[in-house]
């Protein structure tokens, strides 16, 4: 794939390669009906049917929506949405453990980035799937993964953000009720003074010693982690800084950022960023270089 995608002498013929791979994709999307008509033969299927589900909606994005679709948008709504559904129909029992539960750790983070990006409910905000969370927390026995924990903070702020549009864009004006339009609106508010305060929590708390070593995966993956914590910052601030003039003639104060802050985690997501992208560019070039000197 690499060499395709440099159109290097040395490489595959790209249409060869296409070819090739749309050929074992017909092949998967044969396998995968053909194990969905028997699933009531077999149910252990189900773990495999989540995954190749998964992987082929992968395989879609990158060989058709990423060609015709600029924005990006249509793929991520495509990749995502047919997954969901999946682990939805599945249910949180399905996850408790072995297969399940990783599968679940590897698509839930796709599911909060969709819920974010559309501003839509997420299945993950409620309380059956929210105690699933708990539980493989809790079974860490306080090896805590700050991103995990940062992960429950982003839905909480996109199902915010959806609550917020609710109020402002879907009243019933036959039926509108400005003393509880008003209560409301406040809930909202405190809620995310709440979830602001829950984000200078977190960040206190994921406070890396400062003597520690660091080692170059672990290192990124930290990054990466500041990278969204940030992002969720300017991302709260923006549940009211799109209609602050509502929230100001109301006379509601709201939980919103100020310019310098926002440009301070602008400044933070593109340097955490940077740092992982260039320590994968750097474990990719080693990966490489071993490969060429052992012949592999």
């Amino acid at each position: 794939m690499q060499a395709v995608k440099l159109n290097t002498s040395e490489g595959v013929d790209p249409g060869k390669t296409y070819n090739l791979a749309v050929h074992h994709y017909s092949k998967s999307v044969l396998g995968l009906r053909n194990a969905l008509e028997k699933f009531d033969q077999e149910p252990s299927a189900r773990h495999r049917i989540l995954w190749t589900t998964h992987l082929l909606g992968l395989f879609e994005a990158n060989f058709w929506q990423l060609m015709t679709d600029e924005t990006g948008e249509g793929w991520i709504q495509h990749l995502v949405h047919g997954t969901s559904k999946a682990l939805v129909a599945a249910g949180p029992t399905s996850c408790q453990s072995g297969h399940g539960q990783r599968f679940f750790t590897e698509i839930r983070i796709f599911e909060v980035c969709r819920a974010i990006i559309f501003n839509e409910p997420t299945f993950l905000a409620k309380a059956d799937w929210r105690c699933l969370t708990r539980k493989m927390r809790a079974k860490e026995q306080g090896d805590s993964d700050p991103l995990d924990e940062l992960l429950d903070l982003i839905i909480s702020c996109s199902t915010l953000r959806v609550r917020a549009i609710s109020l402002l864009y879907h009243s019933d004006a036959d039926s509108f009720d400005v003393t509880k339009h008003l209560d409301e609106a406040f809930a909202v508010a405190q809620e995310g003074f709440r979830l602001r305060q829950s984000l200078v929590d977190w960040e206190a708390k994921d406070q890396p010693p400062k003597q520690k070593p660091v080692e170059n995966t672990s290192g990124s993956f930290s990054a990466l982690t500041r990278a969204f914590f940030a992002a969720t910052s300017i991302y709260l601030s923006g549940v009211f800084d799109y209609e602050i003039p509502y929230w100001q003639d109301n006379g509601i104060v709201a939980p919103n950022l100020s310019e310098e802050e926002i440009q301070m985690h602008v400044v933070n997501i593109l340097t955490h960023t940077n740092t992982v992208l260039c320590t994968v560019l750097a474990e990719l070039a080693a990966g490489l270089y071993h490969a060429e000197s052992t012949g592999g």
